[in-house]
């Protein structure tokens, strides 16, 4: 259940920028895995903004050549997992663009590391994309 209410989250914002049926213009963004960085630097703000049902977490990345901001996902998914984040955090992200900034897929802090998108981009409901669980996970794939 807390995996389809993560999917619905994410889908949520997403379809909300997908035109009208029958209008031209761009397709509904997704995420696309294609595109993806790794950017590592200090949280300079984190941001919790409502949207829909819940509140999306943000949070701008200082990194040493400039900031990025980067879209978390839902509140209760960062909790589900055991994640807080707060100005000062030394972490690395994989994300990928998307709309102004850039969408996390995976955040590692210390040893700790914690997935929220799959490697097709797609919601994970807990460690190992189970829906069961929560806390850090192994360490990021090498890239």
């Amino acid at each position: 259940m807390r995996a389809l209410i993560a999917a619905l989250c994410l889908a949520l914002p997403l379809a909300a920028q997908q035109p009208p049926s029958g209008s031209q213009g761009p397709g509904r963004m997704q995420y696309d895995t294609s595109q993806e960085v790794t950017l590592q630097g200090t949280v300079s703000s984190v941001r919790s903004q409502a949207q829909g049902p819940g509140k999306m977490v943000s949070l701008t990345l200082q990194t040493q050549a400039k900031a990025y901001q980067i879209m978390v996902g839902p509140d209760f998914m960062l909790k589900s997992k055991g994640l807080t984040l707060a100005s000062g955090d030394e972490i690395s992200v994989i994300c990928a663009p998307m709309g102004p900034g850039y969408m996390a897929r995976q955040i590692t802090r210390g040893s700790d590391t914690y997935t929220f998108l799959d490697s097709n981009g797609q919601p994970t409901g807990g460690p190992s994309g189970g829906d069961q669980g929560s806390g850090p996970q192994g360490p990021p794939p090498q890239q």
